[in-house]
């Protein structure tokens, strides 16, 4: 959402509003500590994959409809959650 643009009010206009980038730094460096302190490296591995899949979503949102809405924060965490567990479940497998 701090890198997004409304398309009108509501939740993702609130939330876009007030989410900074250093809310966002400050919320993947604690991330980062805790998915490190839990899974080792396939922790970061899972927080760079769902970081970019949720990027993905934001890039997309913002060209085909101009912007975010509260629906397409929701779908951003509902895939970058998806992404994270299937790059765990998939690169612990492999190995």
């Amino acid at each position: 959402a701090a890198f997004g643009k409304k398309l009108y009010e509501g939740f993702g206009a609130m939330t876009v509003d007030n989410t900074k980038i250093s809310d966002f730094a400050a919320g993947l460096v604690f991330t980062g500590v805790i998915c490190y302190l839990a899974l080792g490296l396939n922790g970061i591995g899972a927080l760079i994959v769902s970081q970019s899949a949720g990027l993905l979503v934001l890039n997309t949102a913002n060209r085909h409809f101009g912007g975010v809405s509260g629906d397409i924060v929701g779908a951003s965490n509902e895939i970058g959650r998806l992404a994270a567990l299937m790059f765990i479940g998939g690169y612990v497998w492999m190995q």
